[in-house]
């Protein structure tokens, strides 16, 4: 493998101070249009739905595990399709 190399040198932009503050000014425009609690950039989507979920009996002996491992339907009210990794209706700022 080649060693990286040592012979790079930065250049900095005279207008660079100039570009980095409107940069700024553009992501405050951004989060204000976005508005609400959350961040502008990289926001949790959510989705609300009622879904079935079913698992079915011929899945490859390497899939049966966790929910998998038995045949089974679930619907909205199984704790296993409701299960999230953060509370609903709670935005992440």
């Amino acid at each position: 493998m080649k060693s990286a190399s040592t012979q790079w040198q930065e250049t900095i932009g005279a207008d660079e101070e100039a570009r980095f503050q409107r940069y700024a000014e553009q992501l405050v425009e951004l989060q204000r249009r976005v508005g609400g609690s959350g961040r502008a950039l990289h926001r949790n989507q959510r989705l609300g739905l009622r879904a079935t979920f079913e698992v079915l009996g011929d899945l490859a002996s390497p899939a049966r595990h966790g929910v998998f491992a038995t045949p089974k339907r679930y619907g909205c009210a199984d704790p296993a399709v409701e299960r999230q990794q953060h509370a609903p209706g709670r935005s992440q700022a």
